[in-house]
């Protein structure tokens, strides 16, 4: 896993959402990033990127979103295909498809089919 910061509007989230969360722009106004938890992320391998995305949101839709909105760089997780993902060893939020050995192909799956909103 590499801590990365990067610009949200290149990173595509399964569960897209126009939603910002007025108490996250609050708690990022004031005090910037350095309470939140970075949102994990995979690189989009190059044969199937389209668009403008170069990486899949693993978790964080109302982080990117907030990061997007504040025109702020989003602190990510970046993962490698195959790197298990663990909450704890790498700070980060919990989210129920942690531990799922084929999140990485069911993620680019998604990707593939979706209809994109962004």
């Amino acid at each position: 896993m590499i801590e990365i910061e990067l610009d949200p509007k290149i990173i595509w989230a399964f569960h897209q959402t126009d939603r910002i969360s007025k108490g996250l722009v609050d708690e990022i106004t004031t005090n910037g990033w350095k309470n939140i938890k970075r949102v994990p992320v995979f690189q989009i391998p190059d044969h199937v990127k389209r668009f403008n995305f170069e990486f899949i949101l693993i978790d964080g839709n109302h982080r990117r979103n907030v990061a997007e909105y504040l025109e702020n760089l989003l602190p990510c997780a970046l993962f490698s295909i195959g790197e298990r993902v663990d909450l704890t060893v790498h700070n980060l939020a919990y989210f129920r498809h942690h531990d799922d050995s084929r999140l990485y192909e069911k993620l680019l799956t998604a990707f593939k089919k979706n209809k994109l909103k962004y």
